[in-house]
């Protein structure tokens, strides 16, 4: 025989000897397992290499603690059931843990911060049994994640536990009492929500950015929630409270106070119009932010005050009245409206503060009452399309860029006899509104606005 053919038959004999010993040792793909853990802390050392990598079926008794769940965060990447619903969680401190903070403490019967988060598996998870909270960032970013039932001894929900999950559904035990930041964000498939009777906090932003959310119902005992816990969820028609809850209640879907003399959220998804409750006398800070849907909204007779950002992005709305008895508005209440076009304000208003109407490229009629006494930075920014706005005698200041890119200005009735004051005379008005723009003061009081450092830089005036 060759000696090259030789040589080549006999190394394919002893490669296809150690690849069939190599097979035979190797553990089976899919492996399912059931381990006791008598040590916590000790799975990665029960388990080969090999073994971490092809088990997809896990069940777990005994006692872990949070080295442990960073073994199967960070070795098992076969895994797609994992039963933790027997086991026991131990405290521990170290640096072995899940996070990356030294000697950090982790608490006994607390999923550990971080325990299994950004793992995009295909994963059906069973929670212990003896758990009572949460931690921070505990399963952040496992879409794969379809429902979950959270044992009836959790107490409370940490920041991000659950946020970017895939949840259709999840039911919330009935010990649950604080929900924490932004604990389920970005649950982009989660429709309703049952808030249990026993919760008693929700935390900022708990479920911001859920676009396929549509409905919240919350229970008796919940006594704080924050005015940002449903933001960005487009698709929230409605938020129900129990009538047996003290702190809150809900009116036509929008969250208020129990008395109903607040309103703290209307939910996004809203469409068409709304009356808001007789008994209203004060719309909170960003109340109706990015109602896109809203067209049209009547406020009662008892309201009055508006917050800052009240509307902001109601693009859907082309009319406010503010009615009678508003007397106090907040900055930018209005801001990027852009299908606004007319709004009228009472005589009790008496400012007009910073971007008031800014942005809204659409608005062709105001009405400002008789009472304003300052027009605020801002106010007119970026207001496209108006092309008239008479500024009542009781105006004694103007701010800085309250006319910048108000760019169809074509007449403006001032009808104070003394030129009114301003912040500065170069950032008020856009130079071509000096130009295009007639200004029409009162009679008698032309020479004096001619010869003021920033009403006579208008070329076109004229008394009235």
């Amino acid at each position: 025989m060759n000696i090259s053919v030789k040589t080549f038959f006999l190394f394919s004999l002893v490669t296809t000897i150690c690849v069939s010993c190599k097979n035979t040792d190797e553990p089976e793909v899919n492996q399912k397992r059931t381990i006791n853990l008598v040590i916590s802390g000790s799975l990665s050392t029960i388990l080969t290499v090999q073994e971490l990598k092809s088990i997809s079926n896990l069940t777990l008794s005994g006692t872990i603690d949070a080295r442990d769940f960073k073994t199967i965060r960070d070795n098992m990447s076969a895994l797609d059931t994992l039963d933790l619903s027997v086991v026991t969680i131990a405290a521990y401190k170290g640096l072995e843990g899940t996070t990356d903070e030294t000697n950090h403490e982790y608490l006994a019967n607390e999923i550990p911060s971080d325990a299994i988060s950004y793992k995009l598996w295909n994963l059906h998870l069973i929670l212990p049994n003896s758990i009572t909270s949460i931690g921070n960032y505990a399963f952040t970013n496992i879409y794969s994640i379809r429902k979950l039932t959270i044992p009836n001894s959790v107490v409370s929900i940490g920041r991000c536990a659950f946020s970017s999950c895939g949840f259709d559904s999840i039911i919330l035990p009935s010990s649950l009492k604080i929900i924490g930041q932004e604990a389920f964000s970005r649950c982009t498939r989660l429709k309703y929500i049952s808030i249990p009777n026993s919760v008693e906090l929700i935390d900022g932003y708990a479920f911001m950015h859920c676009p396929d959310l549509i409905g919240i119902t919350l229970g008796n005992e919940t006594s704080f929630i924050d005015k940002d816990a449903f933001d960005f969820c487009p698709n929230l028609e409605y938020i129900e409270i129990s009538p047996e809850n003290t702190k809150y209640s809900s009116n036509d879907g929008i969250l208020y106070n129990k008395k109903k003399t607040v309103l703290i959220k209307c939910p996004e998804g809203k469409s068409g119009n709304t009356t808001l409750a007789n008994s209203l006398i004060e719309i909170q800070d960003g109340s109706f932010e990015y109602c896109t849907k809203l067209t049209g909204i009547l406020l009662g007779s008892s309201i009055t005050k508006i917050g800052n950002n009240a509307f902001y992005n109601c693009n859907s709305l082309t009319e406010m009245n503010l009615g009678n008895s508003v007397n106090e508005i907040g900055n930018e209440i209005f801001l990027s409206c852009d299908s606004l076009k007319t709004v009228t304000l009472n005589n009790s208003i008496k400012s007009l503060p910073n971007g008031t109407f800014h942005d809204c490229i659409n608005l062709t009629n105001v009405s400002l009452g008789n009472s304003i006494v300052s027009i605020d930075d801002n106010a007119f920014m970026g207001c496209r399309k108006l092309k008239t706005l008479t500024i009542p005698a009781t105006v004694k200041s103007i701010g800085i860029c309250v006319f910048t890119d108000a760019k169809e200005l074509k007449s403006l009735y001032i009808l104070s006899k003394t030129p009114i004051p301003f912040n500065s005379p170069n950032f008020v008005f856009d130079d071509d509104n000096f130009l295009n723009c007639n200004l029409y003061v009162p009679l008698g009081s032309k020479s004096s606005y001619k010869s003021n450092i920033l009403w006579g830089r208008f070329i076109n005036i004229f008394e009235m």
